[in-house]
């Protein structure tokens, strides 16, 4: 998931806020050109010239932008996304909220540094073929060296 939101969404704004009288780092996620011209094939030309595309024209189960909150710790954990679409209706309130969450995914109860039975993990992929690409990806990350 953590790898799809960053192959698709560049963070464009970063906000320390609290959360359940946590600090908290929110972070606000616009798509990135390329993924835009693939679901936006019509505005290609806008979005390649750095124009706004138009994103209520996305699909409807899609999301404008992606919002991403990480509790502040040693290591940032992340614990909630909220994929956001545009409010057209906002009434007469000057303050009423442009985006509505569509999908919410969030994390409770997380235990952090607690030994796991390595028998959880065991994949049999029978006769499928795979590759273990986890050490790559923690390294991507700057987690392992």
């Amino acid at each position: 998931m953590v790898r799809g939101i960053l192959a698709r969404f560049d963070f464009v704004k970063a906000e320390s806020i609290r959360w359940s009288d946590q600090p908290v780092w929110r972070l606000t996620g616009q798509w990135k050109p390329r993924e835009l011209v693939k679901l936006l094939p019509d505005q290609k030309e806008a979005i390649e010239s750095g124009q706004a595309a138009d994103l209520d024209k996305l699909r409807q189960h899609l999301p404008g932008r992606v919002v991403v909150f990480l509790l502040m710790q040693e290591a940032p954990l992340l614990f909630r996304v909220e994929y956001h679409r545009a409010v057209t209706e906002r009434g007469d309130e000057p303050d009423a909220p442009t985006s509505k969450a569509i999908a919410t995914l969030q994390l409770h109860d997380v235990d952090l540094n607690v030994p796991i039975d390595p028998n959880r993990f065991i994949y049999n992929p029978g006769q499928l073929m795979f590759e273990d690409r986890t050490e790559a990806f923690l390294k991507s990350l700057g987690t392992k060296e």
